[in-house]
């Protein structure tokens, strides 16, 4: 992979998990980078193109949710394909919420979860 197919971007307000989650995705062979909240998430996402996006579904400000309809929505502007985005929380299955993958995610991953379990849904989200 070349540099921009390895970054990911780690969206989560709670300073250890981001720090959990970089380490986590350097032992993927993948580059880390780390938003503390949706706006943050969406602005980097116009910034740049990611390989991959790790987003919590609580944050301040805008969540989760809002954070990848606005992301899909800016791809869409700019004629992007969508980069793929995983969802990563405590409750998934939240009365009211739509479903991962309806909202734009590829895959969805219950905290807490284990290396093994982020590295199976991280190959199947690049392809292999």
């Amino acid at each position: 992979m070349n540099a921009p197919e390895r970054r990911v971007l780690i969206v989560d307000d709670d300073e250890l998990n981001r720090l959990l989650l970089e380490h986590m995705v350097r032992q993927l062979g993948l580059v880390p980078l780390s938003a503390s909240d949706g706006e943050t998430a969406v602005q980097a996402c116009a910034a740049q193109r990611f390989a991959l996006v790790l987003m919590d579904r609580r944050l301040s400000g805008i969540d989760g949710f809002e954070a990848i309809a606005r992301i899909r929505a800016d791809e869409a502007a700019a004629g992007h394909d969508p980069v793929p985005a995983i969802l990563l929380s405590g409750d998934i299955d939240r009365p009211g919420d739509p479903a991962p993958a309806d909202a734009g995610f590829v895959g969805a991953l219950v905290k807490p979860f284990r290396l093994d379990d982020l590295a199976a849904l991280v190959q199947r989200a690049l392809g292999g």
